[in-house]
């Protein structure tokens, strides 16, 4: 009786070991899935910031187009958006497009191998 107890418990020893070697690799993957979807949303967020706030100053017809360029891509700098660029061009008449992009790979905590994604963020303004 003692020798069948013995071989029962003997016999399941790496069981525990092998449920952690599956799980694991599973549970990293969503792990550093969720921290670099967070991350690309908080870029589309701070985009869309620097989106709007640039096209409200381009709405004042006293600011010149290439002084909102360089001061909101120094603020989106500032915000922590790093290789923005702001594009500012006439859509109709007086209606300008303010285009903020920045690409995903120097914004992502998680370096994303091969990818070049860049995300925009649009915002349309009456002058």
């Amino acid at each position: 009786m003692f020798k069948t107890a013995h071989k029962t418990t003997h016999s399941r020893s790496g069981v525990a070991s092998v449920e952690f070697a599956v799980v694991a690799p599973v549970v990293v993957i969503i792990f550093l899935g969720s921290i670099s979807a967070m991350a690309q949303i908080s870029l589309r967020r701070n985009l869309q910031v620097v989106a709007y706030s640039a096209a409200t100053e381009v709405s004042d017809a006293s600011n010149t187009i290439p002084t909102v360029k360089s001061h909101f891509e120094d603020f989106a700098d500032e915000i922590g958006v790093r290789n923005v660029n702001i594009s500012i061009s006439l859509h109709e008449d007086r209606i300008y497009l303010v285009e903020a992009t920045a690409t995903q790979a120097g914004n992502n905590p998680i370096p994303s191998f091969g990818s070049s994604d860049s995300l925009t963020a649009r915002c349309y303004v009456y002058r």
